[in-house]
């Protein structure tokens, strides 16, 4: 710490790969290409985050009794404008894993995937860039052979980032050496950032594509608290 400032940071890249989804990690839309090889699915998690970004920080603001400003005011102007810290948590990471499924596919016993045109990517940006009514080239995509399961795979296709920074301000009211009462105001996600929900990916829907949806709670929250420490 250095003048009431301290930071942690975090940078993690990595990819994670397995041969099955998790409830509780999404796995939006995961097939099982075989019944009898569950080896064929093994692909990128769906808990796979490539690059997650995370920082956190708390600064005690230099001014009130004892600090490096206002160190001599008065007990009154001390309770109002002194003893304030701020603190904030940055975190940046790309999106999960989704599959991009379809429907109808006849004389399969296991899952249904569209086909993919031949040399396009399926995560292919739109030629205007990704926005919420198109998160992928839809056009890279067609209906699945007659008696074929469709030749994509799964989790071939990456959802929306996150983009977050929560925000707090405290004020401490000291009332004896060992009693001080604090004050908090909390905001999470302070500049309200949309956080998008994995798109439709069923191929042959009416909105394939498109995102429709945020992420449940991840609207702008602000609360307030009392703390007593003693």
């Amino acid at each position: 710490m250095s003048k009431g400032l301290e930071f942690i940071s975090s940078f993690t890249w990595g990819h994670a790969l397995a041969n099955t989804g998790t409830t509780l990690s999404g796995s939006q839309n995961f097939q099982t290409i075989s019944n009898l090889n569950y080896g064929a699915d093994y692909s990128s998690a769906a808990w796979d985050i490539r690059l997650n970004f995370t920082t956190g920080f708390t600064w005690q603001i230099p001014f009130g009794r004892g600090r490096q400003f206002g160190s001599t005011m008065n007990r009154a102007l001390d309770a109002v404008v002194g003893n304030w810290q701020t603190n904030g948590i940055l975190t940046l990471h790309t999106g999960q894993p989704y599959t991009v499924n379809a429907s109808g596919c006849q004389g399969v016993w296991a899952g249904c995937f569209p086909d993919l045109v031949t040399g396009t990517n399926s995560n292919a940006a739109p030629a205007g860039g990704r926005t919420p009514s198109e998160w992928f080239n839809t056009a890279n995509f067609t209906a699945p052979a007659s008696l074929t399961e469709g030749n994509l795979g799964d989790n071939t296709n990456y959802g929306p980032p996150l983009r977050n920074l929560d925000f707090s301000v405290f004020k401490d009211f000291v009332f004896t050496e060992r009693v001080r009462m604090q004050f908090r105001a909390e905001v999470f996600n302070l500049a309200n950032t949309p956080q998008f929900n994995f798109p439709n990916s069923t191929y042959g829907s009416a909105n394939f594509g498109e995102v429709t949806s945020t992420l449940p709670g991840t609207e702008r929250h602000i609360q307030f608290g009392l703390k007593l420490l003693f």
